[in-house]
Order: structure tokens, then C-alpha cells, then sequence
């Protein structure tokens, strides 16, 4: 585990960055920002908790994140036989969903399940959610970050 402390010019860029992302102040210059490497994922601590893991040099919001801040990216919902699979790092098939918000093709979307709407995994779109209601089958979604895996464990 390599960990690095950010200085206050690099937290200013980082900000920047985030915030124009996901239209919050989720960092500011207050913050005590630290970069953690470990099994090959780049995680952001900001006060202590990882909010953030680096995908194809994007910070995305980690799970733990959106379960307090749920409105930072679009949703898509899968039905009750998906989960299981969702929640074990599985690729997001087409029939398996029952509901999209609206998101850009390559978007990252939050995967929700039916009962009770809550968030089991973040993806990244392949297609645009237009593109993606035309379908009937096929892989829609990368499963890049689930429930139980090394940065929800870390």
C-alpha cells in the first residue's frame, strides 16, 4: 500500500476537477486529502473516508458515497433476478433491467435493485440510456465497483 498526502494546490485541482464532475462541493480546500494505492486501485480519502476510486483516470464516487449522496450519478434498476449476479461483480445484461434514468453513452450510472431501490454496484454505460431502452438483450453496463469488493472492503 503506497499512500500520499495531497498539498493544497493539488487539493485546489482536485476540487476543481470532482465538483465540476458532479456538480457538489464534495472536496474542498479544507479538506485533509490523501491518495491510497493498493491492489491496483487508486482510492481518495478525504477526511478519512474513501468517497472516491480512479476509473480510466475519472474519479468516481465510491458506494459508501452514494449511499449518503445518492443524487451524484444517474440510476439504472435491474429486477430481482439480477442481483445476485450484480452483486457478485456481474456485467449488466439488458433484460435484467426494469427502469433507467436518463445518461450519456460511457456515463457511470448506479445500480439499483428493485424492492427497496437501494444501490448495489456502479457501472460504466456502453450505451446512451435512448440506446439502451431500444434494446431487448445484450451487455449495457460495465460493473466496475460492487458490494464486497476490494475498495467496498478497503
Amino acid at each position: 500500500m503506497k499512500t500520499s498526502h495531497l498539498k493544497n494546490k493539488e487539493i485546489k485541482k482536485l476540487s476543481l476537477e470532482i465538483n465540476e464532475l458532479y456538480g457538489n462541493e464534495l472536496i474542498t480546500n479544507k479538506d485533509v486529502i490523501q491518495i491510497i494505492e493498493i491492489n491496483h486501485n487508486v482510492l481518495l480519502n478525504v477526511n478519512g473516508n474513501i468517497n472516491f476510486f480512479n476509473y480510466d483516470e475519472i474519479w468516481v464516487p465510491t458506494l459508501k458515497l452514494l449511499h449518503e449522496c445518492p443524487e451524484l450519478l444517474p440510476s439504472v434498476t435491474v429486477d430481482k433476478g439480477a442481483i445476485k449476479f450484480v452483486s457478485s461483480g456481474a456485467n449488466i445484461m439488458r433484460p435484467g433491467i426494469t427502469k433507467t434514468d436518463e445518461f450519456n453513452k460511457t456515463q457511470f450510472v448506479a445500480i439499483r435493485e428493485c424492492t427497496h431501490n437501494k444501490i448495489l454496484a456502479i457501472g460504466k454505460s456502453i450505451y446512451s440510456s435512448v440506446e439502451l431502452n431500444q434494446m431487448k438483450t445484450g451487455k449495457v453496463i460495465i460493473n466496475i465497483h460492487y458490494v464486497g469488493d476490494s475498495i467496498w472492503n478497503y
